[in-house]
């Protein structure tokens, strides 16, 4: 995925073409780097986990914020599929976000 000029599947968005303004979208990319993380649930204060790294398809590389991640299974050099994600706007960049509402799998190539 290091040359791509075409998105891997017809309904793949290239990540150099995400827009915070888009509908939910669906990529293609691999993992470039990736944290797990937690934050306080507001609603029942319980500390919940979350992962936050890159994605990179070849035409750009994006931060990602998964809110419900798996156990395990998400390391650097997977390759993902996320549909419905939602694209949002940070300092200026988009970066993309997988919600309840996002289906990401593995994907190949």
């Amino acid at each position: 995925m290091t040359e791509a000029t075409e998105p891997a599947s017809p309904t793949d968005t290239r990540l150099r073409d995400l827009r915070p303004t888009d509908a939910p979208v669906q990529i293609l990319g691999r993992v470039v780097t990736v944290e797990r993380r937690e934050y306080t649930n507001t609603a029942d204060g319980r500390r919940r986990p979350f992962l936050s790294g890159l994605l990179s398809d070849g035409t750009a590389t994006v931060r990602f914020t998964w809110w419900e991640p798996p156990a395990e299974g998400v390391d650097r050099g997977t390759v993902l599929r996320a549909v419905n994600a939602q694209v949002r706007e940070f300092r200026g960049r988009p970066e993309v976000s997988f919600g309840y509402r996002t289906r990401v799998a593995p994907a190949s190539e």
